[in-house]
This record gives C-alpha cells, sequence and structure tokens, in this order.
C-alpha cells in the first residue's frame, strides 16, 4: 500500500460488503483517510451532520474494516471540513491521554448463520498454508468439500488452540462446496450465535422457523462449537439437529478449541456424537510452516520482506497464525507511514509487545471492554460512564472482574479508568465474586471470554 488514498480505498471495498450502495452514496462517497499513525486515525468529509451520522452510527464497523487492512487496531475519529480546514496537529503531537469516559468502538465480528451466501472468499484450500502440524485436517476437510457425506467422515471434528486456521478450513470447505455444487444449502454459525437464535426463537416463539433453517440444510458447520456447553436448552436443540441432520446423512462439521472429551459443561450424549465421524487436530506450525505462512501473506499483500525478516518473525511468534499474519501487515503499515525499510529493527519494534510477553495494562484495559461491550450488548460508553441500568451495570462489574484479573493494576487505578473511587470499584468485584458461587456457568463465561481477550 503506497498512500492514504489505497488503505481508504481497499477499507470502502470491506464496508460495500456489509452496506448498501445506498449507504456508501450517501454517507461514504466524499470521505477520505487524511491521517493514520500507529494509534490514530482520522477520516474527513465536508458536511458537519454527516460527520456526526457518522461518528454516531457507523464507527464500529469502519474501524474493523480499516483493522483489517492495516493490520491493527486505532482509535478512529470524524472530522468536518465544512467550516474550516481539519487541524491534524492534535493527532500528529497527541495531548495526555483522553479521560476514562473516552470510549474506543467495539469490533464487530461476522457469524450469524445464513443459507447459501455467507462465506468470505478469500479463504480457500489453495491458499491455506499446508505442513506437518495441519495436514491431516486439510485432507479431511478438502474430502468433505468435494464428497460431503460420502467421504464418511460425519460429523467431522477440528480442534486446536485460536488462531491456526480452524475457519479457515471451514470457509474453504464452503468455498469449495458451492463452486462444486452451487446448490447445496449451507449454513455456518458460531457456537454463540446459535445460542443467542435459539435464545431469539424461543422468545419471539419462532422457534419452527429456527428448526425449518437449521434442519433442512445440507451442510451445517458450526464454528467454536465449545460455547453451547453449560447452556441447557441450547445444547438440547443442537441434540435434535445433529440427530435430524446425521439420520438424513446430511454432513455436519464442528470445530472446537479443544476435543469433545475436554468441552465442560458438555452433555456426555454430545460428547459422544461429536466422536462418532472424525477428529482431526490442528497444532501449532513448525518453523519452517511459520515462514511461509508469513510468506504467503506478504505475498498477498503485495509486500517483499527480506528474508532475514521472516526468520527473525519465525523465531518470536510460534504459537498463533493469527498474531503472525497480524504482524505482516502491521510491518507493512510502520514501513509505509515512517517511510523506512523492512528490517529486523523495524520488525522487533512492531511485535515488541508480544516479544516482550505483555502487552501494556492500558491496552489490555481497553480490549476487556471492547470485548464485554460486544458480549453483552452495551456500548462502551456506556461500561465507562455512569448509567445504573442492571444489563449497564453487570457489563460493567464483568469488565472491572477480568481487568482486576489479568492486569496490575490496582483497585485505585481501576477506578481511574471508570471515573469511580476503588470501594466502588471493590463492591463491583464483590459482586461477581457472589455470583459465581451461586452461578457456576458465570465462571465459564468470563473463563472463556478472558481467554478470547488474551488471545
Amino acid at each position: 500500500m503506497n498512500s492514504f488514498i489505497e488503505i481508504w480505498n481497499i477499507t470502502l471495498q470491506k464496508l460495500a460488503t456489509k452496506y448498501s450502495s445506498i449507504i456508501m452514496d450517501l454517507f461514504f462517497k466524499d470521505t477520505e483517510l487524511i491521517f493514520l499513525s500507529d494509534k490514530t486515525a482520522v477520516v474527513q468529509n465536508h458536511n458537519d451532520n454527516l460527520r456526526t451520522t457518522l461518528a454516531q452510527g457507523y464507527t464500529d464497523d469502519v474501524r474493523a474494516c480499516l483493522a483489517e487492512v492495516i493490520g491493527y487496531d486505532v482509535v478512529l475519529h470524524f472530522e468536518s471540513a465544512e467550516h474550516a480546514p481539519v487541524d491534524l496537529s492534535k493527532y500528529q503531537n497527541p495531548p495526555a491521554p483522553p479521560p476514562p469516559n473516552d470510549s474506543v468502538p467495539e469490533f464487530v465480528e461476522e457469524g450469524n448463520g445464513k443459507f447459501g451466501n455467507f462465506f468470505d472468499s478469500r479463504y480457500t484450500f489453495e491458499n491455506f498454508i499446508v505442513g506437518s502440524s495441519n495436514t491431516f485436517a486439510h485432507a479431511a476437510c478438502t474430502a468433505v468439500a468435494r464428497e460431503g457425506s460420502a467421504a464418511g467422515y460425519n460429523p467431522l471434528f477440528i480442534y486446536g488452540d485460536s488462531g491456526l486456521g480452524k475457519t479457515h478450513l471451514l470457509y474453504a470447505i464452503i468455498n469449495e462446496t458451492l463452486r462444486n455444487h452451487p446448490d447445496t444449502k449451507i449454513v455456518y454459525a458460531k457456537g454463540e450465535d446459535f445460542t443467542n437464535e435459539i435464545i431469539a426463537a424461543i422468545a419471539n416463539a419462532t422457534t419452527l422457523k429456527f428448526r425449518e433453517k437449521y434442519r433442512k440444510a445440507d451442510m451445517l458447520l458450526i464454528d467454536d462449537i465449545q460455547f453451547i456447553a453449560g447452556k441447557n436448552s441450547t445444547q438440547e436443540e443442537f441434540f435434535h439437529t445433529f440427530n435430524t441432520l446425521y439420520e438424513d446423512n446430511k454432513q455436519i462439521v464442528l470445530t472446537s478449541d479443544r476435543p469433545p472429551k475436554d468441552i465442560k459443561p458438555l452433555e456426555d450424549r454430545l460428547k459422544n456424537r461429536f466422536e462418532w465421524g472424525l477428529l482431526a487436530d490442528v497444532q501449532v506450525p513448525d518453523y519452517e510452516l511459520r515462514i511461509a505462512i508469513m510468506q504467503n501473506k506478504a505475498k498477498s499483500f503485495h509486500l517483499t520482506f527480506p528474508n532475514i525478516v521472516f526468520e527473525f518473525l519465525a523465531e518470536n511468534l510460534k504459537s498463533n497464525v493469527r498474531q503472525m499474519e497480524g504482524a505482516i501487515k502491521k510491518i507493512a503499515a510502520q514501513s509505509f507511514l515512517n517511510n523506512e525499510p523492512v528490517t529486523v529493527e523495524l520488525a522487533m519494534r512492531c511485535i515488541s509487545d508480544i516479544v516482550t510477553g505483555r502487552e501494556s495494562d492500558s491496552a489490555i484495559v481497553g480490549k476487556v471492554i471492547a470485548s464485554v461491550s460486544k458480549k453483552y450488548g452495551v456500548s462502551e460508553e456506556e461500561i465507562r460512564g455512569k448509567k445504573r441500568n442492571q444489563e449497564i451495570v453487570r457489563a460493567r462489574n464483568i469488565a472491572i472482574y477480568i481487568i482486576r484479573d489479568i492486569t496490575s493494576l490496582s483497585l485505585p487505578k481501576i477506578g481511574l479508568e471508570f471515573d469511580r473511587n476503588h470501594t466502588t470499584i471493590m463492591s463491583s468485584l464483590n459482586v461477581i465474586e457472589n455470583e459465581i458461587k451461586s452461578k457456576p456457568l458465570l465462571e465459564l463465561e468470563i473463563e472463556e471470554l478472558t481467554k478470547e481477550i488474551k488471545e
């Protein structure tokens, strides 16, 4: 990428997959990226009202799409040049950190389960880098994509740590299946989405519609199936969905961060069914595969890195493919922003937080609040703010509990993040600790959320 224009054009292309052409013409036609650093991005238009609309309604998606392009997260600002040129000095020479009630928009993640046309065409078997750590899983997925249930792997259960390519394989199955058999009815959903859909179906008396969607599929793919554990209604519904599809000889593909026997608390009847077919694990890539993965990612971005940089990255990034890909994008973006060549020194700066083994506490706080916001449907501003609605207070208490657990911040310093004193913070911690004692599933829920934050 050689200019802000190119970065912004690619970002707009991603946004166009989320919004209609009418929305894009109305709100994004005259926007431009006018400033980008390692922490901040500024998007300009020429109308004050439009600036307000964008800031209030579109910040989340714009920030998420921009992060996909440049490889790292930024605080996003919208500015209007209707009455005067935008003063960029405040961004180029930023003041002290913002007060605690400033919010950073959350990421919006795809995955609500739709027939047929829901997939990301970028992920294919051709661009999945195969090595000793994933050969078996890749071969099994390829067979399923080409032969469906006739491959004899039903269900196909893929497991392994986060960031090792399980979702890539699911999307590759979808793409390959639809390429060869375009009329196949495919349903893809994340485990958490499946849970939310059944809750909504029960609440709205639309369970028949829900069952029609999932039980009439030719192929069902559930990503992160471990999220249904401990949720009785969801497990009951999935049990019957599984049975219906299995008896009709329809293909089922599931992924998880652990094998079925280690998913707790998951009903035994589901564990048994998950083991009926084929279990395939995806392991941490070895040194050679790590280099190949990063070379492929750089090539896809039309980037040229010296081999010594790939070797340095492979030595220091060992456990997470997503982390490796993010590093490539961040290094490329920093090279462009600072107009400096790609060197080991640049790579070292870009991954320093990973190499040293810890992000700053302030960065972790931001990730916690963003993740809790997304999980519980409460805005980051509300979590940091003063509102006392029950759902907001609960989300705020959970955020405080996780921050206390995974950072070194003292109670007074946590209080500063929420504009509260340490006594109030202690009260929030006590509330969650007491709730965990009476509701063990809350502890599991918090553990899963904490794991996501730490990725």
